[in-house]
């Protein structure tokens, strides 16, 4: 007998979850749990293997489907997908980046909502992977700006705005906070200090207090070390140590 494939339903509106799980059930899936938050998703994926997960976006807390997905992403193998009403430019940015199967906007008609989970497994099983985009677009005073991932080095506060730092010595100024990219950019952007936020891939070492990435050193928070050593470990990035160095 052919084995169920496993979905969990992260879902906080319960008339919508017992709808999916309907629809996943009557396909012939098992739905291994209901989370209505961040921290229900995390503790069913650590405790229950899952072949698959829908997300919904919004969630109860502060944290929601797009910061499950991205957990997914670094510590998991399995797809994901999100449902969502919400259908901005941000949001979509936000949501593509984290490496998603489909982004599906509600209301999804049942149809469409199983022959994407069977394409989203079947893929899995080929050895699919989610490629994350190098280029999104960031709404400004100016109209949309695009965000060049492969070439951005590090963002830098001021203020309400920021300071986009790339390869070619190239400056863009967006009027958005750190914290607001911090959420928007793939989980290898990483916060080190509250004025700095760094693409793990373009460090060239890396010590207690500072990073350097090309010739420019930039400090990293007393606050903030314990997150990147986490990251590090985590992700298995390995960075040149600055002699008698370490994040300890």
């Amino acid at each position: 007998m052919k084995k169920q494939k496993r979905i969990l339903i992260c879902e906080d509106e319960l008339l919508i979850a017992e709808y999916l799980k309907e629809v996943c059930l009557h396909a012939g899936f098992q739905v291994s749990g209901i989370a209505t938050s961040y921290e229900e998703a995390i503790a069913h994926l650590n405790d229950n293997p899952t072949d698959l997960a829908l997300l919904d976006i919004e969630l109860e807390g502060n944290r929601g489907g797009i910061e499950i997905g991205r957990w997914i992403s670094r510590n998991l193998k399995i797809p994901f997908i999100y449902l969502t009403a919400y259908s901005d430019a941000n949001t979509i940015n936000m949501a593509i980046n984290s490496g998603p199967y489909v982004y599906l906007i509600k209301p999804i008609e049942p149809a469409v909502l199983i022959a994407n989970i069977k394409l989203a497994i079947t893929q899995q099983a080929l050895n699919y992977s989610p490629q994350v985009a190098d280029k999104f677009f960031l709404d400004t005073d100016s109209g949309k700006e695009p965000v060049i991932l492969s070439r951005l080095l590090w963002v830098e506060s001021a203020d309400n705005y920021s300071v986009l730092n790339y390869v070619d010595g190239r400056h863009q100024i967006l009027r958005s906070t750190l914290s607001f990219l911090e959420s928007a950019l793939p989980s290898y952007f990483i916060r080190i200090h509250r004025s700095y936020l760094i693409n793990i891939r373009k460090v060239n070492t890396l010590s207690s207090s500072k990073v350097r990435i090309a010739s420019t050193f930039l400090p990293v928070g007393r606050t903030y070390k314990d997150a990147l050593k986490k990251y590090l470990d985590t992700n298995e990035v390995t960075l040149e140590l600055e002699e008698g160095n370490n994040l300890n």
